[in-house]
C-alpha cells in the first residue's frame, strides 16, 4: 500500500506579527495552540472557539475547502454534537443569508452570520461562518464524529472572506503562510504532527522546499502538477497528472486531465 506524507504550504506576501504553532496532540494542550487529534491518520481534528465567551467546537482543518461551519440548534445528526447558541454570545452578528455547501462526501444548508473566532492564540473578529441547519437524510455529514469544518482554502470558492484571509487582513500572522506537517497513522495520536500559522518549522524537514503555483480557478480543492506516478513498477499516471492540496479527505487524490 502506498502512503503519502504531505507538507502543505500556501503562500503570499510576507507581513504580519505572530508565528503560532498548533501541535496535533490528543493528550496535552500547548500554550500557543489547541488540542488536535490524529483520527487514525485519516483526519486531523482540533478545537476552536466561536463567540464571546467562546463556545468550543471540534473541526477538521481542511485546506481543500474555504468555509467555516458549525451545527446550529436545528441541526440533526446521528452522533452527539455541540451546537452554536447565538443568544449566549455578545459578539454575534446576524446576517441571515441562506447558504448551501457541497463536499465530495456530503452537503448542507445553513445560515450566514459573523462572529469572533479563536484558533490557538489567534483571535479574529467579524468572521463569517455558516450556522448549519440541515443535511439530506443519510448524508455522511450527519454521521461524522466532529462538529464542523474550518476551510483553509482560498477565497475563490467562498462567498465571503475565509478564516485564513481574515488572519492575514488583521495582521495576526508573522508571514502570510501556513504549513501542515502530518505524521503517519502508525504514530500514536499524541504525536500526530503540527499546523503552523505564520511560517514553517525548520526541524520538521531536511533540504529545500519546491514551491508550486496552485490552480485555484476551478472548484475546490486547488490542484498542482504531480507525477508521473508508479507503484512497484506499475504506472498509475504517466502524463498530465495533478494532485489536490487537500488536508481534509480520507486520502490524497490525484487525477489525470
Amino acid at each position: 500500500m502506498m502512503k503519502l506524507y504531505v507538507l502543505v504550504l500556501l503562500l503570499s506576501a510576507v507581513s504580519g506579527k505572530a508565528l503560532v504553532r498548533i501541535t496535533l496532540n490528543s493528550t496535552e494542550i500547548i500554550p500557543d495552540g489547541v488540542r488536535l487529534t490524529n483520527d487514525d491518520g485519516r483526519r486531523y481534528i482540533g478545537t476552536i472557539e466561536l463567540g464571546t465567551p467562546g463556545q468550543a467546537f471540534t473541526v477538521i482543518f481542511d485546506s481543500g475547502s474555504s468555509d467555516l461551519w458549525v451545527p446550529g440548534p436545528k441541526w440533526v445528526s446521528t452522533k452527539p454534537r455541540q451546537k452554536f447558541d447565538s443568544s449566549k454570545s455578545s459578539s454575534f452578528y446576524y446576517n441571515g443569508s441562506d447558504v448551501n455547501l457541497y463536499y465530495g462526501s456530503g452537503s448542507l444548508t445553513g445560515i450566514l452570520h459573523a462572529e469572533t473566532v479563536k484558533i490557538g492564540d489567534i483571535t479574529i473578529t467579524n468572521q463569517f461562518f455558516v450556522e448549519a441547519v440541515r443535511s439530506p437524510i443519510g448524508d455522511r455529514l450527519r454521521e461524522i464524529r466532529f462538529d464542523g469544518i474550518l476551510g483553509l482554502g482560498t477565497d475563490a470558492v467562498s462567498r465571503t472572506p475565509t478564516v485564513w484571509t481574515t488572519m492575514m487582513t488583521e495582521g495576526k500572522v508573522e508571514k502570510n503562510m501556513y504549513s501542515i506537517w502530518l505524521r503517519p497513522s502508525s504514530i500514536e495520536a499524541d504525536d500526530g504532527g503540527e499546523i503552523v500559522f505564520g511560517g514553517l518549522v525548520a526541524e520538521q524537514f531536511i533540504g529545500e522546499h519546491t514551491y508550486l503555483d496552485l490552480d485555484t480557478t476551478g472548484s475546490a480543492p486547488p490542484i498542482f502538477p504531480f507525477g508521473p506516478i508508479s507503484v512497484d513498477g506499475l504506472d498509475i499516471c504517466t502524463a498530465n497528472c495533478y494532485a489536490a492540496a487537500d488536508s481534509g479527505p480520507l486520502t490524497l487524490p490525484f487525477v489525470s486531465i
